[in-house]
């Protein structure tokens, strides 16, 4: 295709190769009607010029016409077909130029036929190629260079005829016809162009109207995906993403309705308040992946233990909240409460299997029983959590209902403690008090042990026994132990200036937390990174490390490679002590005061003192250093000498003091009786 069909063909081929089908179908619809109507102008021929052609030759012209008619037709429609099925255009092609022939054949050959001389005649048959001319403009409009064929094929060989020699209308007929000519051919281009344009605007109405029908799809397929984003954000925002069962937002939304519509059915609702029983030493000792399949597995039983229309909610951590209704007609909803509460527990209770390894992790659950004209919403949980805290101060692996004697009972009481440590250590009210570690040959304090003590405001001072549960429960243990370490450097500045032997050290007690995977340690490891190293022994109790052996040495050797001594205190109480001595980075072990107390009385004491004896001969030939707690009476000193552990901690030497005294027991020749070995 040229420039004359008004297309470039670079610019843009898919187009232009549909808008020259588009073409070749109209033209071929047209060639296909002209067809159809050559017969009857052959007929009108045979009729106007039967005077002058014979019978034989118009029978034989029309019969040639009638089969090379019936045989472009033929062409033409399988043309339509392929072009259609967007196959090759060749045939499409052939058929024109049949058409071409056929046509010139039927509107331009009557003239030669008419015998020179015959003036009438020959004006009559001169309208043929004139008509033929007229239709070849709007018949083949669609593509130039067929209509430019069709006009030497009929307009040249017209012209000649028309000035051939004897005609005394030769001339104006050449005239006339050749002024047709020109007209025609422009009138072709005019008619070719606004055909082009009409076929390009149609193509370009579809390719809009595809465009709009795909944008449309688009949009729909966009409104679908956005509908299905909310859903899934609203899911999402309702429920847990561990789990798969409500948060605590989505329990709150769901939480009014449910209790409004068992009003209304006169049915009891009863709160399950659930919660693992030492589910952090699973998360810490066999790592996150472990305590997430746990939390799954537990809220999958929990929920096969609940009846169908019960809500089940994890508020966080490892608490889970179940919120069942019961009948009126139900003679004993507080024991059939208990009896869902057991068989929750004992669902729970079951093996639970990872990475080849099994365990069992109980639980704990507090149940409250709401009756019709009980209670705003926001009380449901509140007093199964008063029941929940009752059953774990009461031994764990437990259901507690809640009754009017838990009305005012412990979560409360706790509030009030957490909130009040937390006050004490940011006034200062808790502060560093030092128990002296004494050899028991020379009598001589060689160190101490930091302690905490809580000088409430009327003076009264609180052992730390009395509130560490409560720090520990309010995550404020790590707080409290940082600022100790800080008031404990200020006095060993302190001490410093006072004289202190250089071998004296300090002996700080780590939160268990410290070697937990989970554990925030940034604030108390810069902490211990600026004490001087020669002077501190950090004291990690012994159930701290089992939980985990892997990331407790870790966290020991960068104490170590500080500087820092690693004692392990409460030695003997867990289940690996002997494995630990060889696998722990540490440089010193603190017997546990249980053996301590065994030594001097009761049938179980030789076996006490051949434990201790195991103790100290096993410590001794690894290079570690023994200190004995809890020592009491000058036999518990005698006997402990005799087995080759010489530091003692106790209160037969001293109970723990403050930063002034510390320094005048450091300067005592002697503390508490001298012992010699028995």
């Amino acid at each position: 295709m040229g420039a004359a069909d008004g297309v470039d063909p670079a610019s843009s081929r898919p187009a232009s190769d549909r808008l020259w089908r588009e073409r070749l179908e109209w033209s071929d619809r047209l060639i296909l009607i002209t067809l159809s109507v050559s017969p009857l102008a052959a007929l009108a021929f045979a009729w106007i010029f039967h005077d002058t052609v014979s019978g034989r030759v118009l029978l034989g012209w029309a019969a040639v016409l009638l089969v090379s008619s019936a045989f472009a037709g033929l062409l033409s429609v399988r043309a339509a077909r392929a072009h259609r099925a967007e196959a090759p255009t060749a045939l499409g092609a052939g058929s024109q130029l049949a058409g071409i022939m056929i046509t010139a054949l039927v509107f331009a050959l009557p003239p030669w036929l008419v015998p020179s001389g015959d003036t009438t005649a020959s004006a009559i048959a001169l309208l043929f190629p004139v008509c033929s001319i007229t239709i070849a403009v709007v018949v083949f409009a669609a593509v130039r260079r067929w209509f430019l064929l069709y006009l030497a094929v009929v307009a040249l060989p017209t012209l000649a005829w028309t000035i051939r020699e004897g005609e005394p209308f030769a001339p104006a007929f050449a005239c006339t016809l050749a002024a047709l000519i020109g007209l025609t051919m422009l009138l072709h281009r005019e008619v070719h162009r606004l055909v082009v344009r009409s076929l390009t605007m149609k193509l370009r109405n579809e390719a809009l109207v595809v465009a709009l029908r795909t944008d449309q799809e688009r949009i729909e397929l966009a409104n679908l995906q956005l509908a299905e984003a909310n859903n899934r954000l609203l899911h999402q925002a309702g429920h847990d993403s561990l789990t798969g069962v409500l948060n605590r937002r989505g329990l709150e939304q769901r939480l009014e309705p449910f209790m409004t519509e068992s009003r209304l059915a006169d049915r009891h609702v009863v709160v399950l308040f659930c919660d693992l029983d030492r589910f952090k030493v699973v998360n810490d000792s066999l790592g996150h992946a472990a305590g997430d399949q746990l939390l799954c597995t537990t809220a999958d039983r929990i929920s096969r233990a609940l009846p169908d229309a019960a809500l089940l909610a994890r508020l966080g951590g490892d608490e889970f909240v179940a919120i069942v209704s019961f009948p009126f007609t139900e003679p004993d909803p507080d024991g059939a409460a208990v009896q869902l509460a057991d068989e929750v527990r004992g669902a729970v209770a079951q093996p639970v299997s990872f990475e080849e390894r099994e365990f069992v992790v109980t639980t704990t659950v507090g149940v409250a029983v709401l009756e019709e004209a009980a209670i705003e919403t926001l009380d449901v949980l509140r007093q199964a959590d008063r029941a929940l805290h009752y059953a774990k101060d009461a031994g764990r692996n437990r259901v507690e209902l809640f009754g009017d004697g838990l009305t005012h009972v412990l979560p409360s009481r706790r509030l009030d403690e957490g909130y009040n440590v937390h006050t004490a250590i940011e006034n200062g009210d808790i502060v560093p008090w030092y128990q002296p570690i004494v050899d028991a040959e020379t009598g001589r304090v060689v160190s101490a042990e930091l302690l905490a003590r809580w000088i409430a405001p009327d003076g009264r001072m609180i052992r730390a026994r009395d509130f560490i549960g409560s720090a520990n429960d309010s995550g404020l243990l790590e707080r409290m132990s940082e600022v100790l370490v800080e008031r404990a450097l200020a006095d060993l500045e302190l001490w410093e200036r006072g004289g202190i032997p250089p071998s004296f050290r300090i002996g700080i007690n780590l939160p268990p937390r410290f070697v937990s995977r989970t554990a925030r340690v940034s604030s108390l490891m810069d902490l211990l990174a600026s004490c001087p190293p020669d002077r501190i022994t950090a004291e990690i109790s012994e159930v701290s490390v089992v939980d985990d052996l892997t990331i407790a040495a870790d966290r020991l050797a960068a104490l170590r490679s500080l500087g820092l001594l690693v004692s392990l205190d409460d030695f003997g109480t867990g289940t690996a002590s002997l494995s630990l001595l060889q696998h722990m980075p540490i440089d010193s072990v603190k017997i546990d005061r249980s053996f301590v107390s065994g030594l001097s009385r009761g049938e179980s004491a030789a076996r006490h003192r051949a434990l201790v004896a195991g103790f100290v001969g096993i410590a001794t030939e690894l290079g570690l250093s023994v200190t004995a707690e809890g020592v009491e009476t000058p036999e518990q000193a005698s006997i402990l000498v005799g087995l080759g552990c010489r530091v003692h901690q106790g209160y037969l030497y001293a109970d723990a003091v403050d930063a002034e005294e510390m320094l005048r027991l450091v300067h005592r020749e002697r503390l508490g009786p001298v012992v010699g070995a028995a």
